[in-house]
Protein backbone atom coordinates (compact mmCIF):
# COMPACT_ATOMS: atom_id res chain seq x y z
CA UNK A 1 0.00 0.00 0.00
CA UNK A 2 2.63 2.52 0.54
CA UNK A 3 4.03 1.95 -2.92
CA UNK A 4 0.81 3.22 -4.12
CA UNK A 5 0.61 6.34 -1.88
CA UNK A 6 4.50 6.87 -3.16
CA UNK A 7 3.33 6.53 -6.73
CA UNK A 8 0.44 9.17 -6.49
CA UNK A 9 2.92 11.79 -4.83
CA UNK A 10 6.00 11.32 -7.56
CA UNK A 11 2.74 11.94 -10.00
CA UNK A 12 2.36 15.16 -8.31
CA UNK A 13 5.84 16.16 -7.84
CA UNK A 14 6.39 15.50 -12.12
CA UNK A 15 3.79 17.65 -12.85
CA UNK A 16 5.52 20.50 -10.81
CA UNK A 17 8.95 19.77 -12.21
CA UNK A 18 7.16 19.81 -16.41
CA UNK A 19 5.44 23.31 -15.33
CA UNK A 20 8.84 24.29 -14.01
CA UNK A 21 10.77 22.83 -16.86
CA UNK A 22 8.25 24.96 -19.26
CA UNK A 23 9.07 28.17 -17.32
CA UNK A 24 12.64 28.21 -17.91
CA UNK A 25 12.00 27.20 -21.60
CA UNK A 26 9.96 30.14 -22.15
CA UNK A 27 12.12 32.30 -20.34
CA UNK A 28 15.33 31.11 -22.39
CA UNK A 29 13.47 31.61 -26.07
CA UNK A 30 11.97 35.12 -24.95
CA UNK A 31 15.71 36.35 -23.67
CA UNK A 32 16.79 34.81 -27.43
CA UNK A 33 14.05 36.58 -29.38
CA UNK A 34 14.95 39.73 -27.41
CA UNK A 35 18.53 38.92 -28.28
CA UNK A 36 17.56 38.57 -32.34
CA UNK A 37 15.73 41.58 -32.17
CA UNK A 38 18.21 43.56 -30.66
CA UNK A 39 21.01 42.37 -33.63
CA UNK A 40 18.11 43.37 -36.32
CA UNK A 41 17.83 46.79 -35.00
CA UNK A 42 21.82 47.37 -34.66
CA UNK A 43 22.28 45.75 -38.03
CA UNK A 44 19.54 48.27 -39.61
CA UNK A 45 21.49 51.05 -37.78
CA UNK A 46 24.80 50.39 -38.90
CA UNK A 47 23.46 50.21 -42.89
CA UNK A 48 21.88 53.67 -42.16
CA UNK A 49 24.66 54.94 -40.73
CA UNK A 50 26.87 53.44 -43.69
CA UNK A 51 24.43 55.14 -46.46
CA UNK A 52 24.22 57.99 -44.63
CA UNK A 53 28.38 58.17 -44.67
CA UNK A 54 27.61 57.22 -48.21
CA UNK A 55 25.48 60.30 -49.08
CA UNK A 56 27.93 62.95 -47.70
CA UNK A 57 31.18 61.83 -49.36
CA UNK A 58 28.59 62.42 -52.50
CA UNK A 59 27.79 65.64 -51.33
CA UNK A 60 31.58 66.51 -51.00
CA UNK A 61 32.24 64.81 -54.58
CA UNK A 62 29.28 67.12 -56.21
CA UNK A 63 30.64 70.11 -54.56
CA UNK A 64 34.24 69.17 -55.77
CA UNK A 65 32.67 68.46 -59.41
CA UNK A 66 30.98 71.95 -59.52
CA UNK A 67 34.80 73.27 -58.43
CA UNK A 68 36.11 71.39 -61.25
CA UNK A 69 33.85 72.12 -64.15
CA UNK A 70 33.77 75.53 -63.13
CA UNK A 71 36.12 78.81 -63.35
CA UNK A 72 36.79 79.44 -59.79
CA UNK A 73 35.61 83.16 -59.65
CA UNK A 74 32.15 81.39 -61.21
CA UNK A 75 32.02 79.17 -58.33
CA UNK A 76 32.61 81.36 -55.98
CA UNK A 77 29.90 84.09 -57.51
CA UNK A 78 27.43 80.99 -57.45
CA UNK A 79 27.93 79.51 -53.90
CA UNK A 80 28.91 82.41 -51.80
CA UNK A 81 28.83 85.78 -52.99
CA UNK A 82 25.31 85.52 -54.83
CA UNK A 83 24.32 82.46 -53.44
CA UNK A 84 22.27 81.13 -56.10
CA UNK A 85 22.40 77.86 -54.70
CA UNK A 86 22.18 78.23 -50.88
CA UNK A 87 19.33 78.50 -49.23
CA UNK A 88 21.23 81.07 -47.03
CA UNK A 89 24.26 83.25 -47.94
CA UNK A 90 25.59 85.32 -45.72
CA UNK A 91 29.17 86.16 -44.14
CA UNK A 92 31.34 84.10 -46.80
CA UNK A 93 29.26 80.95 -46.02
CA UNK A 94 26.36 79.28 -48.28
CA UNK A 95 24.08 76.88 -46.27
CA UNK A 96 21.90 74.68 -48.65
CA UNK A 97 19.43 71.87 -47.15
CA UNK A 98 18.57 68.87 -49.33
CA UNK A 99 16.04 65.48 -48.78
CA UNK A 100 17.19 62.15 -49.80
CA UNK A 101 14.20 60.21 -49.58
CA UNK A 102 11.98 60.13 -46.60
CA UNK A 103 15.08 59.17 -44.24
CA UNK A 104 18.27 61.27 -44.53
CA UNK A 105 18.63 65.37 -44.40
CA UNK A 106 21.36 66.93 -46.04
CA UNK A 107 22.55 69.75 -44.46
CA UNK A 108 25.78 71.09 -47.05
CA UNK A 109 27.91 74.48 -45.34
CA UNK A 110 30.84 75.73 -47.88
CA UNK A 111 32.58 78.41 -45.81
CA UNK A 112 35.08 80.83 -48.13
CA UNK A 113 37.96 81.07 -46.15
CA UNK A 114 39.93 84.93 -46.18
CA UNK A 115 43.36 83.87 -46.86
CA UNK A 116 44.38 87.89 -47.27
CA UNK A 117 42.83 88.71 -43.93
CA UNK A 118 40.74 91.76 -45.82
CA UNK A 119 37.32 90.45 -44.42
CA UNK A 120 36.11 90.62 -48.11
CA UNK A 121 33.88 87.28 -49.73
CA UNK A 122 36.30 87.84 -52.98
CA UNK A 123 37.81 85.67 -55.82
CA UNK A 124 41.20 86.41 -53.85
CA UNK A 125 40.25 83.91 -51.37
CA UNK A 126 41.19 80.39 -52.63
CA UNK A 127 40.06 78.00 -50.15
CA UNK A 128 36.38 77.03 -49.19
CA UNK A 129 35.87 74.42 -46.02
CA UNK A 130 33.48 71.89 -47.04
CA UNK A 131 31.08 70.71 -44.11
CA UNK A 132 28.23 68.00 -45.18
CA UNK A 133 26.19 67.04 -42.19
CA UNK A 134 23.69 63.89 -43.09
CA UNK A 135 20.92 63.36 -40.32
CA UNK A 136 18.03 60.80 -39.58
CA UNK A 137 15.85 58.90 -37.24
CA UNK A 138 17.31 55.60 -35.84
CA UNK A 139 14.87 52.92 -34.57
CA UNK A 140 14.85 54.53 -31.20
CA UNK A 141 13.59 57.80 -32.58
CA UNK A 142 16.98 59.32 -31.75
CA UNK A 143 18.59 61.14 -34.09
CA UNK A 144 21.64 60.25 -35.52
CA UNK A 145 24.10 62.52 -37.66
CA UNK A 146 27.22 61.96 -39.56
CA UNK A 147 29.93 64.98 -40.36
CA UNK A 148 32.35 65.15 -43.57
CA UNK A 149 34.58 67.77 -43.58
CA UNK A 150 36.82 69.01 -46.79
CA UNK A 151 39.19 71.61 -47.85
CA UNK A 152 38.78 72.55 -51.91
CA UNK A 153 41.31 74.97 -53.13
CA UNK A 154 41.93 76.95 -56.11
CA UNK A 155 43.80 74.49 -57.68
CA UNK A 156 43.91 76.13 -61.48
CA UNK A 157 45.70 79.45 -59.92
Amino acid sequence: MKKREYQKQQAGVSLIELLIGIFIIVVVLMGIAALITRSIQINQASDKREKAIFLAKKAIEEIRKERDINIWEDFINKYIIDGSVCLSSENCLCFFEESSGDIYTISKTIELIDNNEDNLCDFEDNQIQVSVTVSWQDFNNSIQKVEQKTLLTNWNK
